[in-house]
């Protein structure tokens, strides 16, 4: 047990998300705030015992974020979006502004991706150990985009569940539609490498898989 940040942040952060770092093997933990408008940094990566490795962004709103497989190593990149005004109903989620903000996880590094990452979430669908990105959250298009932005499909509706959800390769997607269809997606021709199988085995996996509606569901298997 630690608390992060105990002596000058007195506010919640909307995103927290635990990322493994394979080439120190040790776990690190993504947070991205949303109160306490007066406190700096906002997007903010710490270590295991809550010490801030790096911060990011003076100022502002975070309301999503995630942590990602797309390096070419497949180390991780993480985002944190600072928004303006929100609203929230039946029919989604709704920003009037917002800004994109990615780093390299390990680093803090600035990192252009090329696309944008906005009401995205992580997924390997087709077990090669990289993320591909979805559009997948409310509102959003349903894009299935690979690491580098390409729109290889589109699941017509929101996710409200992804990952190894069946013995399947790759990772899968529960989508609920707006016509109030539900839906399982996967890449047909997946398969799972070896460097998938054991993000799979990975005992948080399976942990964090089966806490299904605490609403990090859609980002917090992206840091494994």
């Amino acid at each position: 047990m630690f608390c992060a940040d105990s002596e000058n942040y007195r506010g919640h952060s909307d995103i927290i998300a635990p990322v493994f770092i394979d080439s120190l093997n040790k776990w690190q933990m993504l947070a991205c705030r949303e109160t306490d408008p007066d406190a700096s940094p906002r997007i903010c990566m710490y270590d295991s015992a809550g010490k801030r490795i790096w911060g990011r962004v003076n100022e502002g709103h975070i309301d999503l974020g995630w942590a990602a497989r797309l390096n070419d190593d497949r180390s991780h990149i993480v985002m944190g979006i600072k928004i303006g005004h929100k609203s929230c109903g039946p029919d989604g989620r709704f920003h009037d502004s917002y800004t994109e903000h990615v780093f390299n996880a390990q680093t803090g590094e600035p990192v252009e991706l090329g696309f944008s990452v906005y009401k995205t979430m992580p997924v390997d669908i087709n077990g090669d150990g990289y993320h591909e990105v979805v559009r997948g959250l409310p509102a959003a298009n349903g894009d299935v985009m690979d690491r580098y932005g390409n729109v290889v499909g589109n699941i017509g509706g929101s996710v409200a569940l992804s990952g190894k959800i069946t013995d399947m390769p790759g990772e899968q997607l529960l989508v609920y539609g707006a016509d109030g269809q539900i839906s399982l997606w996967r890449d047909k021709n997946a398969e799972d490498c070896a460097f998938a199988v054991s993000r799979y085995n990975n005992p948080f996996y399976g942990k964090a898989l089966s806490v299904s509606g605490n609403g990090y569901n859609w980002c917090i298997l992206g840091g494994i």
